[in-house]
């Protein structure tokens, strides 16, 4: 006990009101925990499959990539509640940011290194 954070994310709030109110900060995806149709993470490739550890890069690359593609990302928290296993935080490989960069700086949707190769 003690190493908990973020515990306001687990209320559910029935309310609307309460919902919108505690949802106005924008969110991305978390990788244990996200869903969205078969379609929009083929038409992505899925995940890119460089990066080598969690932390920073691959959540963060698929929603990159969707929001290019025209997806719109959308919070369910106070809605959808998901417990979470305490683990310390990962390590931010310096591969995975420059990596997440260069993706940001060629703006392209769609990696060759995700479900089909080429």
């Amino acid at each position: 006990m003690g190493k908990s954070y973020d515990v306001e994310k687990g209320f559910y709030f029935k309310n609307k009101f309460l919902r919108n109110l505690f949802n106005k900060k924008s969110r991305g995806l978390l990788g244990c925990n996200f869903s969205l149709y078969k379609e929009d993470i083929i038409s992505i490739n899925g995940f890119d499959e460089r990066y080598e550890a969690p932390s920073i890069g691959e959540d963060s690359d698929v929603q990159y990539r969707l929001e290019l593609n025209g997806v719109k990302i959308k919070s369910l928290n106070h809605i959808a509640v998901q417990y979470h296993l305490y683990h310390k935080l990962q390590e931010r490989l310096q591969e995975n940011l420059i990596l997440f960069e260069n993706v940001k700086k060629n703006k392209t949707f769609f990696t060759p290194y995700g479900i089909q190769k080429h």
